[in-house]
């Protein structure tokens, strides 16, 4: 049988129902805090695939970007909506990141 390697990051309790999945679950409180960054930065470095929360997400996002951006094999970064907002941020960066592909500004009803 074969290990799944992923890891679900998270500020709730809720966070704990990825372990359904085989996920390690951790409990970020504080993620402004150098522990609470530490704790993320580990899961990034030792597991495949890392669920995270989008508040925790953001709170890290450019120290996170700096780090993948020098690991060979970076994790895969599975941002997912936190119980607090009922949107995601994600879409945003997703459609930029397209319109800087493609070399125009997308249009995006919303």
């Amino acid at each position: 049988m074969c290990e799944l390697s992923i890891a679900a990051i998270g500020s709730s309790r809720l966070v704990e129902s990825f372990s359904i999945i085989g996920a390690r679950t951790v409990i970020v409180d504080d993620p402004k805090s150098e522990e609470g960054l530490a704790k993320v930065m580990e899961a990034i470095a030792n597991y495949k695939t890392v669920i995270i929360e989008e508040e925790i997400y953001s709170n890290v996002k450019e120290k996170l970007e700096s780090v993948l951006s020098g690991m060979r094999y970076p994790p895969l970064i599975v941002v997912v909506p936190d119980l607090k907002n009922r949107g995601t941020s994600r879409l945003k960066d997703l459609h930029e990141l397209l319109s800087v592909a493609v070399g125009v500004r997308l249009k995006w009803p919303r």
